[in-house]
Order: C-alpha cells, then sequence, then structure tokens
C-alpha cells in the first residue's frame, strides 16, 4: 500500500509544475484528467472491493481482528476513488489557459503545496 501512495505522489508532483504553464497544461491536465483518474480511480476500486469482500467474509467467519485490517483496506480503496475525482476535476481546471493555470498556482501556494484530502497512513499489516 505504501507504494501505491508513493506512486501517485510522485506523479502528482510530476504534473504540479507544468500546471502552471499555458499551453502546456493543456497537456498535462488532459492526461490528469484521463490517465490519472482511470489509473488512481481503478486501483481504488479494485482495493475497495476486494477489501470489503475479504473484510465482511472474515466478520462472518468470526476473524474480528483480520476482518478490520480488510476493511481500513477498503476503506483506503475508498480514499484512492475520490481522490482520483479530484486529480479529474483539477485536470479540468488545467485545461483553461491562464485562467486555469493562475487558479492552480494560487491554490497551490494557498494550501502550501499540501493535498486537499492527504493521502491516508497504509493500513498496518
Amino acid at each position: 500500500m505504501e507504494e501505491i501512495n508513493a506512486f501517485f505522489i510522485g506523479i502528482e508532483e510530476a504534473f504540479r509544475l507544468p500546471g502552471y504553464i499555458p499551453i502546456v497544461s493543456t497537456i498535462t491536465g488532459f492526461v490528469r484528467m484521463l490517465g490519472l483518474y482511470f489509473i488512481q480511480g481503478l486501483v481504488g476500486l479494485i482495493i475497495l472491493i476486494a477489501g470489503l469482500i475479504i473484510g465482511v467474509f472474515m466478520q462472518i467467519f468470526g476473524e474480528k481482528t483480520s476482518s478490520q485490517r480488510w476493511l481500513k483496506r477498503a476503506s483506503f480503496g475508498a480514499y484512492h476513488c475520490v481522490h482520483a475525482s479530484l486529480n479529474f476535476y483539477r485536470g479540468s481546471v488545467e485545461l483553461v489557459p491562464v485562467i486555469g493555470n493562475l487558479s492552480v498556482y494560487f491554490y497551490d501556494k494557498g494550501m502550501k503545496n499540501k493535498p486537499l484530502i492527504p493521502y491516508p497512513p497504509t493500513p498496518k499489516k
């Protein structure tokens, strides 16, 4: 799970500066909208579904500790689904030259480069 967070943080960091540059941000915004949204959303959905299914089965069969661990993984997956949607939104803002660039620049400076929803801690094994 730690690797998943690191992967998406790395991509978002790499796209941040080009997102401030008119015309260039049209390309990165499009990639953020379609590529990152699809990949992160799919990964999140897979983790969410697997965590829920395994967590519920563990709960049914009386494995409370294991069940809680898997349900935490499900919430980790749900987080990535929401974060993917926010990446889609940011990408659509970056598509608009100048106004979109200024919007994401001032947003990032106001947030001091912290995400709107910070990455969750990795669930313990």
